[in-house]
Formats: C-alpha cells, sequence, structure tokens
C-alpha cells in the first residue's frame, strides 16, 4: 500500500507542477493527504497491477489518463467467450500485439554452445515471426561460421525475465532488459498520438491499451533499445503489391 501511496503522490506533485520549493511542499503535503484517503479505498480493491506500476516507474506515463487495462477479447484462452461482432466493434485504430520472448544462441567455431541471450518481439495476433528475418534484424551486417539457434524461451525463463505469466506478457516493462524488435507495419501510416496499441497487462483477462507513441517512447527508455523491422511471414498475395495497413 506504500507503493501505492507513493504514485498517486507522484501523479498529483505532477499536477500541482512541483519543484524543490515551497509550492512543491504544498503540492507534496496536498498528494499525501488525499493518496492517504485513496489509500484507504484501495485497501478493499485488489493490488495495484504490477504493469501500472512498472509503466509509472518507466518515467514516461505522468497520468493515470495514459494508459488503461481493458476487457480481452483476442487472447487464445478468451477468444471463444467474444462473438465476431463483439470482437469487430473495437476501435480501428489500434492493433492487438503479442509478445514473444526469444532465445538466441551462438556458436563457437569448434560447435560448442555459447551462453544465450533473450530477445523480445512484438507481431499482431494473427502475424507469425519469420525466423529468417528475425535473425537477419538480430545479426544485422554481421557473419558466422556456424548460424546462431533461433527458438522461443522456455516458459519457465521467459516468465522469469519477462516478470509476468505465459500469456500476460507485454513486449515492454520487463523484470529484465531486453532488445526489442517490433513489426513495421503495427505503426505504419498511423497517427502514433492518436494510434493505440493492445498488449497483455500482466493480468488474464485484461489487455494494457496504451498510446502507440508512449508504447514507443518507454520501448526507446529501454537501455537494450528497440528496432522497428520486418518480421513477419508475408503471404503470396502481399508479395504481389497488396499492402495491410493497421488503424
Amino acid at each position: 500500500m506504500e507503493r501505492v501511496l507513493f504514485y498517486n503522490a507522484r501523479f498529483l506533485r505532477f499536477q500541482f507542477g512541483g519543484n524543490d520549493n515551497d509550492e512543491a511542499s504544498v503540492a507534496t503535503t496536498a498528494a499525501e493527504t488525499t493518496c492517504s484517503s485513496l489509500c484507504s479505498s484501495l485497501e478493499e480493491e485488489d493490488e495495484i497491477p504490477l504493469m501500472q506500476t512498472r509503466l509509472i516507474e518507466s518515467g514516461v506515463v505522468s497520468s493515470p489518463e495514459d494508459f488503461a487495462f481493458v476487457v480481452d477479447k483476442v487472447s487464445k484462452e478468451v477468444v471463444n467467450n467474444f462473438t465476431d461482432e463483439e470482437r469487430e466493434n473495437d476501435d480501428p485504430n489500434m492493433a492487438h500485439v503479442k509478445t514473444g520472448v526469444w532465445q538466441v544462441t551462438c556458436l563457437n567455431d569448434d560447435g560448442t554452445l555459447q551462453d544465450p541471450f533473450y530477445i523480445v518481439t512484438g507481431v499482431c495476433m494473427e502475424d507469425k515471426v519469420d525466423t529468417k528475418k528475425l535473425r537477419k534484424a538480430i545479426f544485422a551486417g554481421k557473419t558466422f561460421s556456424r548460424r546462431p539457434k533461433l527458438s522461443l524461451a522456455p516458459t519457465e525463463i521467459a516468465e522469469k525475465l519477462a516478470g509476468f505469466q505465459s500469456g500476460t506478457m507485454a513486449p515492454i516493462c520487463h523484470t529484465v532488459d531486453m532488445k526489442l524488435f517490433l513489426e513495421e507495419s503495427i505503426i505504419a501510416n498511423t497517427d502514433t498520438t492518436i494510434h493505440k496499441i493492445i498488449v497483455g497487462s500482466g493480468m488474464f483477462g485484461k489487455c494494457l491499451s496504451i498510446s502507440t507513441d508512449k508504447f514507443l517512447e518507454i520501448a526507446k527508455a529501454n537501455p537494450k533499445g528497440v528496432e522497428v523491422c520486418s518480421l513477419i511471414k508475408t503471404s503470396k498475395a502481399m508479395k504481389k503489391g497488396k499492402s495491410r495497413i493497421l488503424g
């Protein structure tokens, strides 16, 4: 509950525009007083979601209005609970993005394995990662005598790295920093201030809805970085010139 108090106070200090001066002191006092009443009501509710805490800790999210937790209508665990019409009624200015945690292992010249490292991908729910494209993006400009191994990380490792259970992960806000490779079509031809990205929230049955510009800002703040590139398997129709535009 102390963390709830701290973060709500942080929101109010931001709203008051406080700095290290007398006005900031007043703002802080007002924030903490308000948060005391907020915390008393929150004691009767669930704990503050871990995803919300991490979004705030990113320093990019400046108010609770910057994101929302919405009903999950697309994950395989819940998709059959909604009609096609209910799913189609979603805002067209959004993209549902799924997360993959990948294990990458390079080989020495003698064939022995090096210690693996891990990266994250974000592609639309209906798409599949083309491992050739992903490998090319990871090792751009590099050559190897033995091709690095690339596979989805074991569930227990992925969950430990991300800090969330399988099926609820987002491409951002992980326990351990990992480079993100984001499919370029997700943000192509979109107004990133209006377009929203829907990802895992760390909670079953709910998704995180966040504006694309905030999503990208959080991703770029990751020390490991983010790369927007072509990742998905493309159909013959698309190769012949049909474009796929989201939002």
